[in-house]
C-alpha cells in the first residue's frame, strides 16, 4: 500500500447554534475554506437575531420571572393588608355616617325645642307627631322602633313627647349616599342585641359594627370577601400585565434594538469571514465604536489571516525552491555521474577500481583515469571542487576536459598544470571557485609516476608493509596565479598499491562526531594487502558506512585504487 502524501494541515473547530463543527484543512487551501466552518452548510450565519433573542430570554429569566415569583409570594401578604385597609375604610365610612345621624338628631332636637311652644297646626305642618313617651326615654331621645323606624323626640309632659319619625328605608337611603366606594358596601341597622332591624347583613363578608352614641341601635357595614378578592386579583393582574408589557414588550424591544446595534460588529466580522471564505483574502475587519471585545477578536482575526497568508506565501516559495533544488540536484547528479569513467583504460598490468558515495548534497568530487594519445602515458586524477550544486559539477567537468587536453599536448606534467591553472583562473575569477586535486602521470617506459598535489590530501602508496604519503606543496587550482608548480616522482613495482581519495573519507563521522581519520584509513589498507582493487574499494566504502551509522554525511566520499600486478612489466 502506498504511503499517503504528507502535508501541512490545519485543524479548525468551533461551536455554531449548538453544533460542533470540525474540519481538517490543507494549509494551501486554508484562505478559501478556513472560515467556512463557522456557519451551517449551505446557510448564511448572522448572529444578530440569535443574540437578541438570547438576551431577551436571559432578561426574562433573570428579571421578569423573579419579579413574577416575588409578586406571587407577596400576593397573600398584600391580600391580608388589603383586608385591613378595607376594614379601616369601613370604619371611617361608618364614623362619617354616625356623625351624619347625630347631626340629624341634634338638628331635629333643636327644631323640637323651637316649635314646642307653637300651635298644634304648625307642628303638624312640619311633620312633627305627638307620641306617647317611650319607656326609658329621657328629656331628649333618639330611639329605634323595630316596627316603625327611628324616632327623634322631646318630652313635653309626663306621658307625651313630640318627635320626628324616620322610616327605615328613608334612613338607609340617607346612609347609602356614599356608594362611590370601590367596593359594594351593605349598610344595616342593628339593635343592642345585634339583631338586624333594617338593611342586609351578608355572609362571608368583612363587617364593621359601630354603635350610634345617644341611641339604642348600631350601624353595620359589610363588604363581601369575594369582591375584595376579585378587585385585588384584578389589580394584581393589571400590575403583572403592566410589568410584562413594560419589561417584556417595551424593555424587550429596547433590548432587541440595543443588542442589534451591539451585534452589528459581530455581523460585520461574520461578513468578513464569509468574504474571506469565498476567496477575498484582501478583506479585513474594521473596528466599530460598539465593538469592544469583538474589535479585539477582529484584530486577532486580521493578524491571523495576515500570518496565514504570509506562511502560505513562504510555503509556496519554499515549494518552488525545493522543486528547483530537486531539479538542480537531478542535473548535478547526472553531471557528476558523467564525470566518473564508465570503463578504465585496458592496462593488463594494472588493476584499477573506483568508488563513490554521494552525500546529501551534490558536490564536485570526481576521479579519472586517462591514457594520452601520443606517448601512451596514464593520467590518474582525483579532484574535489569547492562548493556544492550544479556550478561545482560544471567547474569539475571543465577542469577534467581541460586537464585531459593539456596533458596530451604538453611535454611534462608541470607545464600542463601551469596552463590549466591559468585557463581555469580565467573562468573562475569572478566566482571565487577553486579545485583541489591530486594528479599523477605514469610513464610505462620508465616505471616513473610523476605526481603533484594541488592542495589535496596526499595519495597513499603501499609498498610491502609500509605506506608512504605522496604530496607536494602546490596551491589549489584557481586559488592564485602560479609562477612555478612543484612535481615529484616515484618508481612503481609489482605489488604496489596507489590509493587516491578525497577528504570525505577522512572527515566521515559517526553519531558521536568522531572522524574516520587517516589512522583508520592506513590501518585498513595494511590489512587489505592481497585484496583486488575492486574488493578493497568496496570493503572500504562498507567500512566507512558502518563507522558513520545513522549520522548524515555532508561531503562526497570518492576514492581510486590502482594495484600493480605481480607480473608487472612495462616492456611492450
Amino acid at each position: 500500500m502506498a504511503k499517503p502524501q504528507q502535508a501541512s494541515c490545519l485543524l479548525f473547530a468551533c461551536r455554531v447554534n449548538n453544533f460542533l463543527v470540525i474540519r481538517i484543512l490543507p494549509l494551501n487551501s486554508a484562505p478559501k475554506y478556513f472560515f467556512d466552518s463557522i456557519r451551517p452548510m449551505g446557510k448564511k450565519f448572522y448572529p444578530t437575531g440569535s443574540l437578541a433573542r438570547r438576551v431577551i430570554f436571559v432578561s426574562l429569566a433573570l428579571l421578569v420571572i423573579p419579579l413574577f415569583l416575588h409578586s406571587l409570594f407577596l400576593y397573600r401578604l398584600e391580600f391580608r393588608e388589603k383586608y385591613q385597609d378595607v376594614e379601616l375604610t369601613l370604619t371611617i365610612i361608618g364614623e362619617a355616617q354616625i356623625a351624619l345621624i347625630q347631626e340629624r338628631i341634634h338638628g331635629q332636637w333643636d327644631v323640637l325645642d323651637a316649635v314646642s311652644q307653637q300651635s298644634s297646626s304648625l307642628i303638624q305642618q312640619m311633620g312633627i307627631v305627638t307620641m306617647p313617651l317611650p319607656e326609658g326615654a329621657s328629656h331628649d331621645f333618639a330611639l329605634i322602633d323595630p316596627k316603625s323606624g327611628l324616632f327623634i323626640g322631646k318630652q313635653i309632659s309626663q306621658t307625651q313627647a313630640l318627635g320626628f319619625q324616620t322610616p327605615f328605608q328613608q334612613l338607609l337611603n340617607t346612609l347609602t349616599h356614599f356608594q362611590n366606594a370601590p367596593y359594594l358596601v351593605s349598610v344595616a341597622l342593628l339593635d343592642r342585641e345585634g339583631h338586624t332591624l333594617a338593611g342586609e347583613v351578608q355572609s362571608d363578608a368583612l363587617s364593621v359594627v359601630l354603635p350610634v352614641r345617644g341611641s339604642n341601635f348600631s350601624i353595620s357595614l359589610t363588604v363581601p370577601k369575594e369582591a375584595i378578592r376579585e378587585l385585588h386579583f384584578v389589580r394584581y393582574i393589571y400590575r403583572i400585565s403592566a410589568l410584562v408589557f413594560l419589561i417584556g414588550i417595551v424593555g424587550g424591544f429596547l433590548v432587541w434594538l440595543l443588542t442589534r446595534r451591539i451585534a452589528k460588529p459581530l455581523k460585520n466580522l461574520c461578513h468578513t469571514l464569509e468574504r474571506v471564505s469565498e476567496g477575498a483574502t484582501h478583506v479585513r475587519y474594521e473596528s466599530d465604536s460598539m465593538g469592544f471585545e469583538i474589535n479585539e477578536l477582529g484584530k486577532q482575526f486580521n493578524q491571523t489571516l495576515d500570518a496565514l497568508l504570509q506562511q502560505q506565501a513562504i510555503a509556496e516559495r519554499e515549494k518552488l525552491a525545493r522543486e528547483r533544488l530537486a531539479q538542480e540536484f537531478k542535473i548535478g547528479r547526472e553531471i557528476q555521474t558523467s564525470l566518473l569513467p564508465m570503463h578504465f583504460p585496458d592496462q593488463e598490468h594494472l588493476d584499477m577500481a573506483g568508488g563513490f558515495l554521494p552525500a546529501t548534497e551534490v558536490g564536485g568530487d570526481y576521479y579519472d583515469v586517462f591514457t594520452t594519445t601520443q606517448e601512451g602515458k596514464i593520467l590518474f586524477v582525483i579532484a574535489d571542487t569547492a562548493g556544492k550544486g550544479i556550478s561545482a559539477c560544471l567547474f569539475a567537468l571543465g577542469f577534467r576536459s581541460l586537464l585531459r587536453s593539456l596533458v596530451s599536448v604538453k611535454k611534462d606534467l608541470s607545464e600542463a598544470l601551469l596552463e590549466a591553472n591559468r585557463l581555469f583562473g580565467l573562468d573562475a575569477e569572478s566566482s571565487g571557485m577553486f579545485i583541489t586535486a591530486w594528479v599523477g602521470l605514469l610513464d610505462p617506459r620508465t616505471h616513473q609516476l610523476t605526481y603533484c598535489s594541488l592542495g589535496h590530501p596526499p595519495a597513499l602508496l603501499k609498498q610491502g608493509a609500509e605506506i608512504s604519503e605522496l604530496s607536494t606543496s602546490a596551491m589549489a587550482l584557481g586559488a592564485a596565479e602560479w609562477k612555478h608548480v612543484e612535481t615529484q616522482s616515484v618508481s612503481l613495482h609489482s605489488g604496489d598499491v596507489l590509493f587516491l581519495y578525497t577528504d570525505g573519507i577522512l572527515e566521515a563521522h559517526n553519531p558521536k562526531q568522531e572522524l574516520f581519520g587517516m589512522q583508520r584509513l592506513q590501518t585498513f589498507l595494511l590489512q587489505s594487502m592481497r585484496a583486488s582493487s575492486e574488493k578493497l574499494v568496496q570493503d572500504l566504502l562498507h567500512e566507512v558506512e558502518l563507522f558513520s551509522g545513522s549520522a548524515p554525511q555532508h561531503d562526497d566520499i570518492t576514492c581510486l585504487c590502482v594495484r600493480v600486478k605481480s607480473d608487472f612489466s612495462f616492456e611492450k
